[in-house]
């Protein structure tokens, strides 16, 4: 098969590409793999050039040598032929050498010594056919160039360039003397070797100032490639940085979102807390036990409100237990919502009766005793609204039972004086928890109060009517002349006299509004800090009939 144009190219090609060379530093095997592959590039034209040559000098010279040998008779032919052939096939095999050099990876030195043979066969082969000619200037031109190429191209150590300018300048000296130069012509022929050897000085100062040149931009590039790695190093571990931190701020909301949860849950545990401890213990008492984890005995300057149902013992005879229980919380509620609207604290049952206490104050706080009493009395007119209305009939009384009132109606108590108060807590600190199955004592906390002003506030409502308000003349006192009321007088229960008890009937018309709320003129006077106790009128406020 005949090789077509474009094979033949794409084979020079793989055959002239530059073969990968290894050392160190990186930048001088990257320059010497480069001048390998343009040394192979000059291997490759000269080849052809070379032969072309030799077929030349075969044709012309032997017609020229043709008379001189028929008189010789033919010894001359076998010297002509090794004159003419001998140079050339030396370059054509150092050219061949570097074309078959293996283009696997080889280290520099290895890589300079085929070189070092490549242009020390191509100068031979010019020098050797300049000598041979005794300087003919036909081959001159040839060699000039072979000089100025090999050793602007060719990478080579400071020894290597010396001892090929040497062989560059002897060899064909020692060329011209085989071929029997004159010994008065071999001045003359050194003389015109300092052409080529200038040639070969140019070709070494473009050669190092190539290579310079070249060290110089590698390496910039590799500073520059080294920069660019650093910069996407860099740049990568900021991104990594900034994807930590981005997680980091995630894992910081995260756990933020279950402390901020966590938090809430305990506010809404400690509220829920808080609220089962007030209903044992009363709001007041409940914060300071919070806090302290105990609350220590005193005596107290308190109100004491005592309510009592009427009826109470004998609709238990006739209704439903759900119906009692959903009853008596119905009573207890209203109780309590209108004492806790006066910061008046219920405190607990007595069956069908329930306590409440106004005075305890906040820790830290100061108790005003005018506001206690105010807020009693208020409350307690507020619970008497949502109490059914009772008419008299005959001997006894009927209750008029409305949808939004309350099943019974009560009576009702209001004292101020002195009591004991202080926490019992029963549950034993080592004894085993709640729920432990093991059949240990369970404890229970709760706050009371003890003393005769809460016997007084439960005699006072034995003796009241069913929806009356009774209270002492100490209570007015206190209450600045805000309410209604009737004369004082005494009551007799259970052989016990008290000689100051009052009916508190409402608000006083100057201090109330349309509604029978309390007005500005009620407010300015509970929140006074300047209170001093007011003398009620002994004959009462309002002319009521026998």
């Amino acid at each position: 098969m005949i090789p077509t144009p474009i094979s033949l190219i794409s084979g020079l090609l793989r055959v002239c590409e530059a073969p990968l060379v290894l050392g160190r530093p990186v930048y001088v095997a990257r320059y010497v793999s480069h001048s390998l592959c343009r040394v192979r590039w000059l291997a490759a034209v000269a080849i052809p050039l070379w032969l072309l040559t030799l077929v030349l000098h075969l044709r012309y010279v032997a017609r020229d040598l043709e008379p001189v040998l028929a008189q010789s008779g033919g010894p001359l032919a076998p010297t002509v032929t090794v004159a003419l052939v001998l140079p050339i096939a030396i370059g054509v095999v150092g050219a061949l050498f570097i074309l078959v050099f293996p283009r696997a990876p080889c280290a520099t030195p290895t890589a300079r010594r085929a070189l070092l043979i490549f242009v020390a066969a191509s100068l031979a082969c010019e020098g050797l056919q300049l000598g041979l000619s005794q300087g003919a200037m036909v081959h001159m031109p040839s060699f000039v160039l072979a000089n100025l190429f090999f050793f602007a191209l060719v990478p080579l150590g400071i020894y290597s360039f010396l001892g090929l300018a040497a062989w560059s300048f002897a060899l064909p000296v020692a060329a011209a003397l085989l071929a029997g130069i004159a010994p008065v012509e071999i001045g003359r022929f050194a003389a015109t070797l300092t052409l080529p050897v200038a040639a070969a000085i140019f070709g070494a100062v473009v050669n190092l100032w190539n290579f310079q040149s070249y060290r110089r931009q590698t390496l910039a590039g590799l500073r520059l490639r080294r920069r660019t790695v650093q910069s996407e190093r860099q740049k990568q571990e900021i991104d990594r940085q900034r994807a930590a931190a981005v997680r980091q701020q995630q894992e910081a909301e995260r756990l933020r979102r279950i402390a901020e949860s966590q938090r809430e849950e305990a506010e809404l545990q400690r509220a829920r807390a808080m609220r089962l401890l007030a209903s044992a213990l009363t709001g007041p008492i409940a914060e300071r036990y919070e806090r302290q984890g105990y609350v220590e005995p005193s005596t107290r300057h308190v109100v004491i409100v005592f309510c009592d149902a009427v009826g109470f013992s004998g609709a238990c005879e006739k209704m439903l237990p759900e119906r009692i229980v959903s009853a008596i919380r119905e009573f207890w509620l209203r109780f309590d919502d209108a004492c806790l609207s006066m910061r008046v604290e219920p405190l607990r049952a007595e069956g069908d009766a329930r306590i409440a206490i106004a005075g305890l104050g906040m820790e830290g706080g100061r108790v005003y005793m005018h506001q206690a009493a105010i807020g009693a009395l208020l409350a307690m007119l507020r619970f008497r609204k949502s109490l059914p209305p009772v008419t008299p009939d005959g001997e006894t009384l009927r209750i008029q039972a409305r949808a939004e009132h309350v099943m019974w109606p009560a009576r009702i108590g209001v004292t101020i004086g002195s009591v004991a108060a202080g926490v019992i807590d029963t549950s034993d600190p080592a004894g085993p928890s709640w729920g432990s199955g093991d059949g240990g004592r369970v404890g229970r906390l709760w706050f009371d109060v003890w003393g005769d002003t809460l016997n007084v506030a439960a005699r006072l409502a034995q003796t009241a009517r069913p929806n009356q308000i009774l209270t002492r003349e100490r209570v007015l006192w206190e209450s600045g002349g805000l309410f209604e009321h009737g004369p004082l007088h005494g009551r007799r229960v259970k052989k016990v006299i008290i000689p100051d008890c009052v009916e508190v009937f409402d608000i006083r018309p100057e201090y109330r509004d349309a509604n029978g709320e309390p007005n500005e003129a009620f407010w300015a006077v509970f929140r006074s800090e300047s209170y001093r106790p007011m003398r009620p009128d002994p004959r009462g406020t309002l002319v009521v009939s026998a």
